[in-house]
C-alpha cells in the first residue's frame, strides 16, 4: 500500500522517519512530504503534494489516517 507521511506543523521529515522505517517494515511504501510554512504558502505546498501524489502514489491501493 502507499503512503505519503505529512509531518505536523513545527516538525520535519526527519520526524515521520521511525513511522516510514515501521511502515516499510510491514510491507508498504511510505513516501516523505515535507513543507516549510514560513518559506512557502498553503498553495505552494498543496500543489507540490499533489504533484507529488500524481508521479508516485498508486492511488488505487492507499491507507489514510484521519
Amino acid at each position: 500500500m502507499d503512503m505519503v507521511l505529512v509531518h505536523g506543523m513545527g516538525r520535519t521529515p526527519l520526524s515521520m522517519m521511525r513511522l516510514r522505517r515501521r511502515l516499510r517494515r510491514a510491507g508498504h511504501h511510505p513516501v516523505l512530504f515535507g513543507y516549510a510554512p514560513t518559506f512557502e504558502s498553503l498553495q505552494g505546498a498543496t500543489a507540490r503534494l499533489v504533484k507529488l501524489i500524481e508521479q508516485r502514489v498508486d492511488t488505487r491501493h492507499y491507507g489514510a489516517e484521519k
